[in-house]
């Protein structure tokens, strides 16, 4: 399914620009798109393919650099990267765009998406909209796209079996207003850290735990340090993938077309593969040595509860209705 933002990012962007200096399309482009995760994640996979895509596209008159595992720095770092145009594109989970723009923040409330093709719904429409606005306003970068960020779960080194033995635990959270406050609710200790640092974090008992996708656990061998995996699904924080606007607004409306046309590409892919190894990740987790918990679901649901009395959501608590009601 092709997204529908993709088209509208397009028309805005054409809008940003007129006509091209003549030999400026016969130029040189280089692109460099980042992100924090493995090659094989389902990010690197779409990636990996934006890539293909483009410099076919392009007949080698693109050249795409694609930096895995946080060889640019973690999430805060290539957000900065593409607002300063040294780096051009890239992606995080909307959750750590959250300091930048906190129109994010309703993002990452607990249990507020039934399923990814709800997430994607929201996001294709007047949410993703809304959103890609305030980003260009507030962080200076055009959003390309978005996607499931993959379900959240628990990481542990010590096996969870009720919420009420997260008391006093250290846990590894992004620096996410809405995700702090969940752990604090369950009763951890949430320790924000980037993700690049994460295993070494685990590895040396900085942290006891962290929150991420299986897929993550498993594609950054966080297993080794982290042994249990804790199944609560409490959280699709989302994806965002985005570019430095006057980039775009540099290449010939030819390679701009190429551009956005091989990001939307990407992020169907990218949308189908998290589907496809969350299908297959725990099998795969088992494998490797990791153990999958299935605790006390309801435990976890009562106890995070009460955020939806703390925390208001930028945009407003109206928004969350609206979800649901997709």
């Amino acid at each position: 399914m092709k997204t529908k933002f993709a088209l509208i990012v397009f028309a805005l962007v054409l809008g940003l620009v007129g006509l091209m200096p003549t030999g400026q399309a016969a130029a040189a482009v280089e692109i460099k798109v980042a992100h924090v995760n493995a090659k094989t994640h389902p990010v690197g996979v779409g990636l990996e393919l934006f890539k293909t895509e483009v410099e076919k596209a392009s007949k080698g008159a693109i050249k795409v650099k694609v930096f895995h595992s946080a060889a640019l720095g973690g999430a805060g770092d290539i957000i900065q990267g593409v607002q300063l145009g040294n780096i051009q594109m890239g992606t995080t989970t909307c959750g750590a765009m959250i300091p930048f723009c906190p129109e994010f923040d309703i993002m990452s409330l607990p249990f507020v998406f039934r399923d990814e093709a709800q997430l994607h719904k929201a996001m294709d429409g007047e949410l993703g909209k809304t959103l890609g606005a305030a980003a260009q306003k507030k962080v200076g970068i055009t959003i390309m796209g978005f996607s499931t960020g993959g379900i959240r779960q628990i990481e542990s080194r010590t096996k969870i079996m009720n919420v009420s033995e997260m008391k006093g635990l250290k846990i590894r959270t992004m620096n996410d207003p809405g995700i702090i406050e969940v752990f604090k609710l369950f009763g951890a200790i949430p320790t924000p850290i980037s993700f690049g640092e994460v295993y070494t974090a685990l590895q040396s008992g900085v942290v006891d735990g962290c929150e991420t996708s299986f897929i993550s656990w498993v594609k950054s061998r966080l297993y080794e340090v982290a042994k249990y995996g804790i199944q609560v699904n409490y959280m699709d924080t989302g994806r965002v993938f985005f570019a430095n606007p006057k980039f775009l607004a540099k290449l010939s409306p030819e390679n701009r077309k190429i551009v956005v046309d091989g990001m939307t590409t990407a992020v169907n892919k990218i949308r189908n593969e998290y589907i496809t190894q969350q299908q297959q990740i725990a099998a795969k987790a088992t494998s490797l040595g990791g153990v999958i918990v299935h605790p006390d679901l309801e435990s976890f649901r009562k106890a995070a509860a009460p955020i939806y009395d703390k925390f208001t959501p930028t945009l407003g608590k109206a928004w969350l209705q609206k979800i649901r009601n997709n």
